[in-house]
């Protein structure tokens, strides 16, 4: 970032532009809550202060008592985290606790925010990560290393105009992840809705309170009375499979794969993220997929991921998927596969799969155990409409995910001219 120095602004570094830079408080933390939170490590992974993964003090030390403007720097981490930062602007009580290093500016050098966002550029970040050092399961850099950062610094009123720009860029964002928020849980009531009590043919959600008498008692709770319950075996083609054992050297060329962490894609996989092998012929004819296929995880390093599902919609080419995975064929003569997919990656599917899991060192799950999930059956038509809704509700949420991802390029591009000056503030 530093170059040719714009006119008015100087050539500096980090260590000459702040009044105190420490680690945090040494003192015991308790798990239960007292009126002394204080940080860890953990309370700014993401980038901001997160109030409900702090700890707590019996007894503190007032001069580690955080100020507005403060700055918590992540300087034992691993290298992907490290220097990650967050600002604090709150005005609760919190702690600076150890494992984060605090760094406050001089107000009369520096404007708060604007630190803050140098700090947290690309080139801030690229600093700390080019001079760390390793250590055991993790990097670290000392306090010379951190405050050796060069930094070009404006006058203080532009130092402001740059801030308040970035901020609004930020609030920008911020707005539009709170809608992605509340799409989600729109989306995530509306499949429940969807999976209990299902529309009529005018589209319309039925109303178990307002009409007891459209439903019934079933394996699956109330449901409909049109709709049937199956097991998932007997709605398949060609029963359960499991899939193809990648070697290592093979990775790389070929057959597109899907694997277990394509699984954990948005509903319906995209074969553009996934990755190659080279198999024969007829491997790839054993082992190939089709449109509508549904897969799960097999095994999981803990139980909450066990059985995950998802669906692959759309086959460009040939493509196989791994042996860790299971795959369910759905039979289209009898169900939309889509539906199916949706009714797997339901609470109910999701609790009655995690029962049937064996759990030693990891957790795992057969074709035995998922053979007998029962599923609803509405009509064809029904479970069209169903799909179609949770797809219109996928397609705002895409939509609403480009907008902020956009949104986070134009002020990834702002930093990088306001903070080296290749823009001023005054232009914009």
């Amino acid at each position: 970032m530093v170059g040719n120095i714009p006119r008015g602004w100087r050539l500096t570094t980090l260590g000459d532009l702040v009044c105190l830079v420490r680690n945090g408080t040494t003192a015991s933390q308790i798990s239960e809550g007292t009126p002394f939170p204080v940080t860890r490590i953990e309370t700014i992974a993401d980038g901001i202060i997160n109030r409900s993964r702090v700890g707590y003090l019996k007894q503190p030390d007032d001069k580690y008592l955080l100020k507005h403007g403060d700055i918590l720097y992540s300087h034992i981490n691993s290298l992907a985290h490290i220097g990650k930062i967050a600002f604090f602007d709150q005005e609760d009580v919190l702690y600076h606790g150890m494992n984060l290093m605090l760094i406050r500016g001089s107000s009369d050098l520096v404007f708060a925010k604007f630190l803050f966002s140098v700090l947290a550029s690309e080139y801030g970040r690229a600093h700390a990560r080019r001079e760390c050092k390793p250590a055991i399961n993790q990097v670290s850099l000392a306090q010379t290393q951190i405050l050796a950062l060069p930094i070009m610094l404006p006058p203080l009123p532009e130092q402001r105009r740059i801030a308040a720009i970035l901020d609004a860029a930020d609030e920008a964002i911020r707005a539009g992840e709170r809608v992605i928020a509340k799409l989600r849980q729109v989306k995530a009531g509306a499949l429940h809705d969807l999976l209990t009590c299902g529309v009529d043919a005018q589209g319309r959600l039925r109303n178990p309170r307002a009409h007891p008498e459209q439903f019934k008692d079933s394996p699956l709770g109330r449901i409909p009375r049109e709709w049937e319950i199956s097991r998932i075996i007997d709605i398949s083609v060609g029963g359960i499979s499991n899939g193809f054992f990648k070697k290592p050297e093979l990775v790389g060329s070929g057959y597109t794969l899907i694997n277990v962490l394509d699984l954990y894609q948005d509903f319906g996989i995209d074969l553009g993220l996934v990755e190659r092998v080279r198999a024969s012929e007829q491997e790839q004819q054993k082992y190939a997929v089709q449109a509508g296929d549904c897969f799960f995880t097999r095994s999981s390093l803990n139980l909450s991921g066990i059985a995950h599902c998802n669906i692959i919609r759309e086959v460009t080419e040939p493509t196989l998927f791994e042996c860790h995975l299971m795959r369910v064929r759905p039979n289209q003569k009898m169900v939309v596969p889509e539906f199916v997919a949706l009714w797997c990656r339901s609470s109910w599917a999701h609790r009655y799969l995690m029962a049937q899991a064996k759990q030693v060192t990891m957790t795992t799950i057969a074709q035995p155990d998922l053979a007998p999930m029962l599923v609803p059956l509405p009509s064809l038509a029904e479970q069209t409409r169903i799909a179609a809704i949770l797809d219109a509700h996928d397609a705002r949420l895409r939509a609403e995910e480009a907008a902020v991802a956009k949104l986070r390029q134009v002020k990834a591009g702002l930093m990088e001219d306001l903070l080296t000056g290749r823009v001023r503030s005054k232009a914009l």
